[in-house]
């Protein structure tokens, strides 16, 4: 259902996020993981393989822009959004 979209996590450092941040990747979604928790966004990207990592306070308008902005960047769209934070 996501193999070959591209998906943001949001909360993506822990919990629940990251359990959804690995589920995306393990069915085949090219993944952007975005908190305020930088090393822990580390650790996720670390344990699926690789991801866009994007430190974001999703309560600020701006930095959401920029999270979208990023993730259109590095993949040339977005396709779905897991908004756990």
């Amino acid at each position: 259902m996501v193999d070959g979209k591209v998906v943001v996590v949001t909360g993506a450092a822990s919990g629940l996020g990251q359990a959804a941040a690995v589920a995306f990747a393990r069915e085949g979604a090219s993944l952007a993981l975005a908190d305020i928790d930088t090393a822990g966004l580390v650790e996720t990207a670390d344990r699926i393989g690789g991801a866009l990592t994007i430190e974001a306070d999703v309560t600020e308008a701006a930095e959401v822009d920029a999270m979208v902005a990023a993730v259109v960047d590095r993949y040339g769209r977005l396709d779905c959004a897991f908004n756990n934070a």
